[in-house]
């Protein structure tokens, strides 16, 4: 936790200088906020999504079966990184507003918002 409050620390002090020519927009937070709910929210429907469609990503021989089974793979580490990425917008929202960063999740597979 006394990392966590560090790092925010540090980013605080480094965006000092833009945040006081800009100033805090709102706006911007709540978007990242919304993305990155978004994305925790959603990160469970790739693994599913995966398999039910499939991923034709390698070309490997019996394709009905070994293509779903590719596609629960990449879900499930595209899941995981949407819920990491989602996770990361939501806590350093109102630090990447003083700093100009947008959010850094993926597209959502569903739009919530």
């Amino acid at each position: 936790m006394r990392k966590l409050a560090l790092l925010i620390g540090l980013t605080l002090v480094m965006a000092s200088a833009s945040a006081s020519a800009e100033g805090f927009d709102a706006s911007v937070a709540v978007a990242n906020a919304k993305a990155g709910i978004e994305s925790i929210v959603t990160a469970p429907a790739g693994p599913v999504l995966g398999a039910i469609y499939g991923d034709d990503v390698l070309g490997l021989p019996l394709a009905p079966v070994t293509d779903r089974l590719v596609g629960l793979v990449t879900g499930t580490l595209g899941g995981a990184f949407a819920l990491v990425t989602g996770a990361v917008d939501v806590v350093f929202a109102i630090p990447a507003t003083l700093v100009g960063i947008g959010p850094v999740s993926p597209e959502p597979v569903i739009d919530l918002f």
